[in-house]
C-alpha cells in the first residue's frame, strides 16, 4: 500500500489526539513497516511550513463543528418563540432569532431591519 502525505497527515493527527493506533500508525513509530515517526513528523512539518493556510481553516472547521453542536442542543428551545416575543408568521419558512439588549444602539437600529424583512417575506 502506497501512503499518499493526506494519508499521512491523517494519520498524524488521529495519533496526536487519539495517542494510539491510527490508521496503521502504532506508537511504535512504524506505519507498515515503511515509514518511522520522525519520517512522518518531518513531512507533517514540511506540508504544514509550505502550506500554512490549512491550519486556520482546519481551525475553522473544528468551530464550527463545536458551534453546530452547541446550537444543536438549544435549538428548538431557540426557535420556539414564546408569547409575545415573535413577530412575522408563525408557520413561517424561516425563522430569524435575534438576540436584543435594549441599552444597545446597534439592537435599537437594527428594528427597520428587521420590520423590512418581515414585509419583504411575510
Amino acid at each position: 500500500m502506497k501512503l499518499n502525505k493526506g494519508m499521512i497527515l491523517a494519520g498524524l493527527a488521529g495519533l496526536v489526539i487519539g495517542g494510539g493506533t491510527v490508521g496503521g500508525l502504532a506508537a511504535t513509530g512504524k506505519i507498515a513497516g515503511h515509514m518511522d515517526r520522525a519520517e512522518i513528523e518531518n513531512i507533517v512539518r514540511d506540508y504544514l511550513m509550505t502550506h500554512p493556510e490549512v491550519i486556520p481553516a482546519a481551525m475553522e472547521r473544528l468551530q464550527q463543528r463545536e458551534q453546530a453542536k452547541q446550537i444543536a442542543t438549544y435549538r428548538s428551545m431557540l426557535e420556539t418563540p414564546f408569547a409575545g416575543a415573535w413577530a412575522g408568521n408563525e408557520k413561517g419558512d424561516v425563522v430569524l432569532v435575534e438576540f436584543f439588549d435594549y441599552a444597545c444602539g446597534y439592537c435599537r437600529a437594527s428594528v427597520k431591519d428587521v420590520d423590512r424583512l418581515l414585509k419583504s417575506d411575510p
